[in-house]
């Protein structure tokens, strides 16, 4: 009986009507997955963004909590400091995807991981410009704001600046840091 009355309306309807039709439903059909295609990706979108909010927002309590301990740290501290840094800054501000964190993030790492291979050396006042860095760049990007100009140079600068006469010397990096804006 169902299949009589679809027979009998296909055959009032016409064949013109039956292909407007198919044409309409796959249609619909094409469009409703462009418009998932383009709300998944907008989801998508969204998601990483609040990831890296998220990571953001804790990474920047981190440094400012180190920032705090290094304040009262002695030079022989820097090789746990920088097992902090690789731990919970470094790893987190590469899930932010952002080359401008990624390189005072480095720099930083730098200044830590010279620092404590050369006990002697004054290095404290890099350390904490590396820290204030980050946490600067941290801080707009939560604010959605841009980032202020780093205090320290690029990685590479910061390693060539290390290593003059061939040994690890802050005396060039602290001199530079003491120009540069931010400057205490």
């Amino acid at each position: 009986m169902v299949i009589a009355t679809l027979t009998h309306t296909l055959r009032d309807l016409g064949t013109p009507a039956i292909l407007g039709t198919i044409v309409g439903v796959v249609g619909a059909a094409w469009a409703a997955k462009r418009r998932g295609d383009k709300d998944h990706e907008r989801t998508l979108e969204l998601v990483v963004m609040q990831d890296a909010r998220r990571t953001a927002l804790e990474t920047c309590r981190r440094v400012r909590a180190m920032e705090t301990e290094m304040r009262s740290r002695t030079a022989t501290d820097y090789g746990e400091l920088h097992n902090e840094w690789q731990d919970f800054v470094f790893g987190p501000a590469l899930l932010i995807r952002a080359p401008d964190l990624e390189s005072r993030v480095k720099a930083w790492g730098i200044v830590i991981f010279n620092a404590w291979q050369a006990p002697e050396e004054y290095a404290s006042y890099a350390v904490l410009r590396g820290a204030e860095d980050v946490a600067e760049w941290l801080q707009a990007f939560l604010r959605r704001e841009t980032p202020p100009a780093p205090h320290l140079p690029s990685p590479d600068e910061v390693r060539r600046l290390l290593f003059a006469d061939n040994k690890i010397t802050f005396q060039p990096l602290n001199d530079l840091l003491g120009q540069r804006p931010g400057a205490v």
